[in-house]
Order: C-alpha cells, then structure tokens, then sequence
C-alpha cells in the first residue's frame, strides 16, 4: 500500500511539478465551470479543515511536535486585534 495521498495513473507519487501542475489544471478546471468563486491554495485546505477539526473536536489534530506550531500556522479561528492606521 503507497505511503501517499495523491498518486499517479501507476501509484507513484507526484514530483512536485507534477503535483503543482495537476493542482493547477484542476483549480482552472473549476473555475471555469463555476464550481470555486476563487483560487486557492492546497495549503488553504490543510488550514481550512484544520480550523473545521478544531470547532468539532474542541481542539486542533497533532499536525506538528509542537502544538503552538499548529495552533499559529493553521488555526484560522483566531480573532486579531490590530489598531488602526490614523
């Protein structure tokens, strides 16, 4: 069984061009057919459920050794307060 998520016709996995540009004919793809309003990157999604596991769970996946890292990197629930620019 391959060790990878996402994996070629033969079950190799992706270089990282490969992946890059198969990412890429497939967020054309969708915007073209109105399925996403927008671009976004395969990293949006690792934040995006990231951020979803938390508001179900209570509390973020291990992603990382240090859960401070997860928690500044992915989490998208956080409030910033920043003042203004006047």
């Amino acid at each position: 069984m391959p060790a990878h998520v996402f994996t070629t016709r033969d079950g190799n996995a992706y270089t990282d061009d490969g992946f890059a540009s198969t990412w890429q004919r497939a967020m054309a793809k969708a915007l073209a057919d109105k399925i996403i309003p927008r671009r976004f990157t395969f990293h949006d999604l690792r934040a995006y459920y990231t951020t979803q596991h938390k508001a179900q769970y209570g509390g973020l996946p291990e992603l990382h050794a240090d859960s401070k890292t997860t928690a500044k990197i992915y989490d998208r629930s956080r409030v910033s307060k920043r003042r203004g620019l006047g």
